[in-house]
């Protein structure tokens, strides 16, 4: 009877182990796919001199991957070449996180993220397909726009 249960016993330890391994394998074997994104933006730019340039920008949109989303930005805005360069965070259709990074000029850069996107890389270049709506309000710059985003991502 004894050896019965631990046959049992051991056969429960292997098959979890075993999953553990399967699980622990889908994450080293990343896959890369084609990225599209296409949001509205509002980039809300400081306009005090003692804090000139400093923005965040908030928006919603879909994309494939991860669905419905809202993304949170934070960053600085050159007014010379109207960049914004930050980091944020875009919240997928079901809680997962992707980080992000803007160093360039409409390039947005993967940077991991939680979930699915824990190791993602990648990115995308946006291209407006509105033009800019600005307006300046109490003491700071509205800019909205939307946008499209073509790349790749993996995960």
């Amino acid at each position: 009877m004894c050896i019965r249960i631990l046959q049992s016993k051991s056969l429960a330890v292997l098959a979890v182990f075993a999953l553990s391994l399967t699980a622990l394998a889908g994450d080293k074997n990343p896959v890369t796919r084609p990225v599209k994104v296409n949001a509205d933006v509002v980039f809300i730019v400081n306009l005090d001199p003692t804090a000139l340039g400093e923005a965040v920008g908030l928006g919603n949109g879909e994309g494939s991957h991860v669905g419905r989303f809202a993304v949170h930005a934070a960053g600085s805005f050159d007014f010379e070449t109207s960049e914004f360069v930050g980091e944020g965070i875009l919240t997928a259709a079901n809680g997962d996180l992707l980080y992000f990074k803007m160093r360039r000029l409409g390039g947005v850069q993967f940077t991991g993220g939680t979930g699915r996107f824990a190791n993602a890389t990648g990115g995308y270049m946006l291209t407006p397909t509105t033009p800019a709506e600005q307006r300046v309000v109490d003491g700071q710059l509205i800019v909205m726009f939307s946008y499209t985003g073509q790349g790749t991502i993996t995960y």
